[in-house]
């Protein structure tokens, strides 16, 4: 279950604007007996965005994000990220826009078993759209995300290129690549994970309100730790409805 929403005081054209968001999620799995119980988690982010105009089509902004974490069984994870980054966001043209984000995040555990994490943060996302129904995407990161196979935490470092094209008013398609490099902080065997994942989709529009994705994704992960490398093809079907 994933609930959440965003408010925002002022006009985007407006000198300094203000956002503030709030997202609940609870993760579940469905599998017979214990496995991947030790990941069943709730979090609830609350996230403060500020923005300050700098030019016509540049602002600055700053960030404060604090997510908490609440693990069902895993109890010596339960934590608290706390997150401070400053950036700009800019249309330079009609055909170009971006976001650049950099700060650091901190993760600070409940209980005393587990060492607080901490480290450099970052964001960037770049659009270009050479054409109106083609448009193309640069996507970077690198944060905390949550511990698993005994590691306090993961240090994730990802990029991903992709590719959305507008065949017709109703029918898109996508295409990407990732790249990810996660670091399992804390872990007895030093594991660090490297992945390669190729993905397409289709998208076509049924109804004002309603869209229907085929999806294919083939992912290769190379990892140091025993019996973790692997390779999987992944096909899905979705629906997505909006108001």
């Amino acid at each position: 279950m994933n609930i959440g929403g965003s408010y925002a005081y002022g006009a985007e054209t407006a000198t300094g604007q203000l956002v503030l968001g709030a997202d609940y999620k609870e993760l579940r799995y469905d599998n017979d007996g214990d496995l991947n119980a030790a990941k069943e988690r709730d979090s609830t982010a609350l996230t403060s965005t500020f923005f300050y105009r700098v030019g016509p089509k540049t602002r600055a902004l700053v960030e404060v994000r604090s997510t908490e974490f609440n693990y069902l069984t895993a109890t010596d994870l339960d934590a608290t990220n706390l997150a401070l980054l400053g950036g700009v966001t800019w249309e330079t043209t009609a055909l170009t826009t971006g976001t650049l984000k950099f700060g650091k995040e901190t993760k600070r555990f409940d209980s005393n078993v587990r060492d607080d994490a901490s480290g450099g943060m970052w964001e960037v996302g770049v659009a270009w759209a050479p054409l109106t129904y083609s448009t193309f995407g640069l996507k970077a990161r690198r944060l905390l995300d949550e511990g698993e196979d005994g590691a306090s935490a993961i240090r994730s470092t990802s990029s991903t290129l992709d590719w959305k094209h507008d065949w017709a008013e109703r029918l898109s398609s996508t295409v990407s690549y990732t790249h990810i490099e996660q670091d399992y902080l804390d872990s007895a065997n030093g594991r660090l994970d490297t992945a390669d994942i190729f993905g397409a989709g289709l998208t076509y529009q049924m109804r004002r309100w309603l869209d229907v994705k085929l999806g294919y994704r083939y992912a290769e992960n190379d990892s140091t730790a025993a019996g973790e490398s692997y390779e999987r093809n992944i096909y899905s079907i979705m629906f997505t409805g909006s108001l």
